[in-house]
């Protein structure tokens, strides 16, 4: 296992600093264990991102989403298996992440529930960006 430079590998995903990211995930109601869960970093390694920059005070456990006061590791991981008719298109999703041109306004000004679910259908913020340009050129 190797070092990971995260901030870099974060900003090349999602376009916007680690700092950027972190709270966005705070603000949609994402617990610490979410967050890193959906960041695809060890809870140890992202708490310890917090507390360096000192982003503690934006999570807080009466603003957290309902699905992240449970089993949130089950939630996160088995979402796409519920059996339950996706909400958006990918062509839906695409529309609106060509609309925003950073990842923090899409989970801003959208108000999709789970701005992931971009990173979960199309693999990166970036990927989604480059798909949704070439939908929009054709």
């Amino acid at each position: 296992m190797g070092y990971r430079n995260l901030p870099m590998e974060v900003r090349k995903e999602y376009a916007e600093p680690l700092s950027e990211v972190i709270k966005g995930y705070a603000l949609m109601g994402y617990s610490k264990r979410a967050t890193a869960a959906a960041m695809e970093v060890g809870i140890q390694a992202l708490i310890a991102w917090i507390r360096r920059l000192d982003l503690d005070r934006h999570f807080s456990r009466p603003n957290y989403n309902e699905s992240c006061k449970g089993a949130i590791r089950h939630h996160i991981r088995n979402s796409h298996s519920t059996g339950r008719p996706r909400a958006y298109s990918d062509q839906e999703l695409l529309s609106y992440v060509a609309m925003y041109p950073r990842y923090h306004l899409f989970l801003q000004v959208t108000g999709i529930p789970a701005g992931t679910t971009v990173i979960r259908r199309f693999g990166s913020w970036g990927r989604a960006k480059a798909l949704a340009a070439q939908l929009t050129n054709n």
